[in-house]
């Protein structure tokens, strides 16, 4: 049915309401934001994570400095990148581990199973244990342990 046959069904009085609408135009939403492959947004903590790691260990300050480079560099786009918390990284951790592409199981979430380094999956936080010591979790068993700040590490930066 043309503009010309439905004008023809209908009553004077339905016209004027359908040329003259009160109501504004309803506007068009954007389409949501893409992520960059480069991070990983868990729908349940909607935090923004690193999906690549740093590939070489450092001590727990290195950490922070890592975290201020990849800010600086504007890593995927975002300018606030941070070692994550204990809190925070363990919610990366699953009860149940995960077969990673080299048949390895590890406890990490499964979007992230690729990017873990296996032979020494400790990973720090920011979270102090005591003066010398911060946490880490370690994806290989799924625990979190405190260690020297001196010791190295993996860091898996986070935003949000």
């Amino acid at each position: 049915m043309n503009l010309e046959e439905l004008l023809a069904t209908m009553s004077k009085e339905q016209i004027p309401k359908l040329q003259k609408s009160t109501q504004p135009p309803k506007p068009i939403s954007p389409p949501p934001k893409r992520l960059s492959p480069l991070v990983w947004e868990d729908p349940q903590t909607h935090l923004i994570w690193q999906r690549d790691h740093k590939a070489v260990k450092n001590n727990w300050e290195s950490a922070f400095a890592y975290a201020r480079q990849l800010s600086y560099d504007k890593y995927a786009g975002f300018e606030d990148w941070r070692v994550p918390t204990l809190e925070e990284l363990q919610t990366l951790l699953t009860t149940e581990a995960n077969t990673n592409a080299q048949k390895k199981k590890i406890y990490i979430k499964k979007e992230l199973i690729d990017s873990v380094n296996y032979e020494s999956s400790g990973y720090w936080s920011a979270t102090h244990s005591d003066d010398d010591n911060a946490y880490y979790v370690y994806f290989k068993t799924g625990k979190t342990q405190s260690y020297s700040i001196d010791f190295s590490y993996f860091t898996r930066c986070v935003r949000g």
